[in-house]
């Protein structure tokens, strides 16, 4: 997720830092505009939780909906970068 972070953050014109790591210099972003990405991004796969069980509502589809919901709903707790969520 941090290399996605620095693209996104670079493309809004946020300031990337650089530092040394291994030797080598590298691009970086400070750990607030990380943690702001994953939040950002833990909401929007919130709101298309929401869409999944709005749109899958009856009873003869309400179980699709909720494991469409479920299964992204887990990406908030699964992965590269959801470390910095939390609440």
């Amino acid at each position: 997720m941090t290399k996605d972070v620095i693209e996104l953050a670079r493309e809004a014109g946020l300031p990337i830092g650089k530092k040394f790591s291994g030797g080598k210099l590298v691009e970086c972003v400070t750990l607030e505009v990380q943690h702001f990405a994953a939040l950002v991004a833990a909401r929007e796969r919130e709101r298309c939780a929401q869409l999944c069980e709005s749109e899958w509502a009856n009873v003869a589809e309400k179980m699709y909906g909720e494991m469409c919901a479920a299964a992204i709903r887990a990406l908030n707790t699964e992965g590269e970068g959801n470390d910095h969520i939390t609440g």
